[in-house]
């Protein structure tokens, strides 16, 4: 949870996706399944998938500048409060260098109150 309203890192992410000289150029099809929810009404939680070449970023820390934004989703909390929103990010990646990438997902409140993200998972398969 954060009341941030700047991406910050959830801790949470895949292990190292190893891409060699064979798979890169290759897709990678990534799914993330998760809920968001504020504590505030007509507040907002975005979640931000990140992919990285060092690691995942420690819970809290701001995403590093070396690090790529892919894309985002974000929902405004209607009804009740702290009412879980499913937030799915699906999203195709293709490696252009070998080494080692990984992806997580950050959370950021919209305009104050308290973002959280709940029973979150990160899958990573190869798109061929």
């Amino acid at each position: 949870s954060t009341t941030s309203t700047t991406p910050l890192s959830t801790g949470l992410g895949t292990a190292k996706i190893v891409v060699s000289a064979q798979t890169v150029n290759l897709p990678l099809v990534v799914n993330f399944y998760g809920y968001g929810y504020n504590n505030t009404l007509g507040d907002g939680v975005t979640l931000s998938l990140y992919v990285s070449t060092a690691g995942v970023p420690a819970q809290g820390s701001a995403p590093p500048s070396t690090d790529t934004l892919l894309t985002s989703i974000t929902v405004t909390q209607e009804g009740l409060v702290s009412n879980p929103n499913s937030m799915p990010i699906p999203y195709v990646y293709t490696p252009t260098a070998t080494g080692n990438y990984y992806f997580y997902v950050a959370v950021n409140s919209v305009t104050g109150g308290t973002a959280t993200i709940a029973t979150p998972s990160t899958i990573v398969t190869r798109g061929w």
